[in-house]
């Protein structure tokens, strides 16, 4: 192969593959809960390996009612007998009173809160799961039944689960 068509096909397979590695990079970022899409007025985030969601859309889609202290930047969920409590740009998150902390904290972006999804919805013992092909999120609330099979779930550990 003479060298002029060499150098032309290995330039040809960069761009190729700078353009998969742009487009997966801008890939939107999904959440499912129980199967069911959630639509949100501004994009998930992903931030040091956590993936951040606007906190109302989340809580309320959860079933959990919502307060905003915009004094504090303070929001609090209530479900059942759980509540929680994050503060933008704090580590540290409450749940009933508890003190946790949390790897990445709330934030505001584009006039947006955004909390970590992860915490959020296993502290409402939620099952949470990751989809890198699709870049989803797929949260399932204890006791969903898919048609007439129940998940019951399996933990693994660091903070993966199996569907049995």
């Amino acid at each position: 192969m003479n060298r002029k068509l060499r150098n032309t096909l290995i330039a040809a397979m960069v761009a190729v593959i700078g353009l998969i590695i742009s487009s997966a990079a801008k890939a939107e970022i999904k959440v499912m809960v129980n199967n069911e899409p959630i639509a949100f007025d501004s994009n998930p985030v992903i931030k040091n390996g956590r993936t951040l969601v606007p906190l109302r859309a989340i809580f309320e889609k959860l079933g959990a009612s919502v307060d905003w202290d915009e004094g504090a930047q303070t929001v609090t969920a209530v479900k059942d007998d759980k509540t929680l409590k994050l503060t933008v740009g704090s580590s540290a998150a409450y749940i009933n009173g508890n003190k946790t902390e949390i790897d990445v904290p709330a934030e505001i972006v584009k006039g947006r809160t955004l909390v970590p999804v992860r915490f959020i919805s296993e502290s409402l013992d939620c099952t949470v799961s990751w989809d890198d092909m699709t870049r989803t999120v797929k949260i399932y609330e204890r006791g969903f039944v898919f048609g007439s099979l129940r998940v019951h779930y399996l933990d693994v550990g660091q903070g993966d689960s199996e569907f049995i």
